[in-house]
């Protein structure tokens, strides 16, 4: 009789309390989330994430650059425990504590899963890019949307002057919208993050980079498109019955009228 596999992965067969120091370090998957700081709505208890990481953590490595002696320097910084895992709700969801905590498995990207620690970069996790850490600044991400905005409207300009000569109106202005849906439909960044990109390229890297799948991209950009196109149709109806001429009516010519003609 073969042994189960799963009995040798130790998170299947205890539960966070019982397992050992080693254990309950390897479970991390090193995404560096949980060294930026956060902000803490007092009125709503809505978390915001900041683009200010901790002294210690190291943007390349994403990891603790003095993890043993952590506490020594930075005095906030909180032990994660079986006790408490529960009660820091601002931990990513794809913290593998938390999933471990909810009851679920362990993601295939995860290094314990697939033995391969880089895994976790390549998924598309918030703040990360092959290893390095990425910080998102307010300043960044303001300019970042100018330019690509400006950049979609000359795309958008160059083509209406190219379908000028179409002469199809309502096909012009309906090929215009689909391509104004394409290019302008915003879509979060990363899982678990609240920064917006094109949708089209987060779902040009998830599935081509990532090998997540295109949809979570697609899918809004046909939303958004079939939404698009079903308001234009709907104001298009509406103007043609508003500008619709009036039937003209003709007063029937009677004889007398006939006689006057005719002596004029």
């Amino acid at each position: 009789m073969s042994a189960n596999p799963r009995a040798a992965q130790f998170w299947h067969v205890k539960p966070l309390a019982d397992m050992s120091s080693n254990e309950w370090e390897s479970l991390c998957d090193g995404c560096g989330k949980c060294c930026l700081v956060k902000l803490e709505d007092a009125d709503n208890g809505d978390i915001y994430h900041t683009d200010v990481g901790c002294k210690l953590l190291d943007s390349h490595s994403c990891q603790c650059s003095n993890y043993t002696r952590r506490h020594e320097f930075v005095d906030d910084c909180l032990k994660l425990t079986a006790d408490n895992i529960g009660e820091l709700h601002w931990l990513p969801n794809s913290c593998s504590y938390r999933i471990l905590a909810r009851g679920e498995d362990l993601p295939s990207w995860h290094h314990l899963v697939s033995g391969n620690r880089h895994l976790v970069h390549r998924y598309g996790r918030p703040y990360h890019s092959l290893g390095r850490l990425i910080m998102y600044s307010a300043e960044n991400y303001f300019w970042g949307w100018v330019v690509y905005t400006t950049g979609a409207l000359c795309l958008l300009s160059c083509a209406w002057y190219l379908l000028r000569r179409l002469t199809n109106a309502a096909l012009r202005q309906s090929i215009m919208l689909v391509a104004t849906a394409f290019l302008m439909t915003p879509v979060t960044a990363h899982r678990d993050d609240f920064h917006l990109a094109p949708a089209f390229f987060v779902s040009l890297y998830e599935g081509l980079v990532s090998g997540i799948g295109y949809q979570r991209g697609v899918a809004p950009i046909m939303a958004m498109t079939v939404l698009a196109l079903t308001l234009f149709a709907i104001i298009k109806f509406i103007l043609n019955r508003i500008r619709k001429p009036l039937p003209v009516r003709v007063r029937p010519a009677y004889s007398s009228d006939k006689r006057r003609r005719s002596n004029l």
